[in-house]
């Protein structure tokens, strides 16, 4: 697990690069939450510059997921619901495209499916 210092700012985000590095080093899987956060289903997207940092620093391709988590386990409070967890791993995002073309395409890619995972209503 890899600690965010949420109100550290830039000190913060060059901690959250190199301990990713030392974890890829270590050859292994990074798992990152874009938005920081859970949030209620259906509430607008707040994806974090971390996510692009990691993104160019790391030069990797980002494999973007998709889930319905949020149906079952509410953002707020202690209380879940019956049902099936789904976490769909969508099409890697190759390494190299620009900031703000990588960030609209990650938001796109996981939106339109986590919004598609709601619909079936698993």
């Amino acid at each position: 697990m890899i600690a965010v210092d949420r109100d550290g700012h830039a000190a913060a985000l060059k901690k959250l690069v190199r301990e990713t590095r030392e974890r890829m080093g270590e050859d292994r899987q990074v798992l990152i939450f874009p938005e920081g956060t859970r949030k209620d289903p259906g509430a607008a997207p707040d994806y974090k510059p971390g996510i692009a940092a990691l993104y160019r620093d790391l030069g990797m391709p980002c494999t973007p997921m998709a889930t319905n988590s949020g149906v079952h386990w509410p953002a707020h409070g202690l209380k879940r619901h019956p049902g099936t967890v789904v976490f769909e791993f969508l099409e890697p995002i190759p390494a190299g495209l620009k900031r703000a073309e990588f960030m609209k395409e990650l938001q796109v890619r996981i939106e339109t499916a986590s919004n598609a995972l709601l619909a079936e209503g698993l």
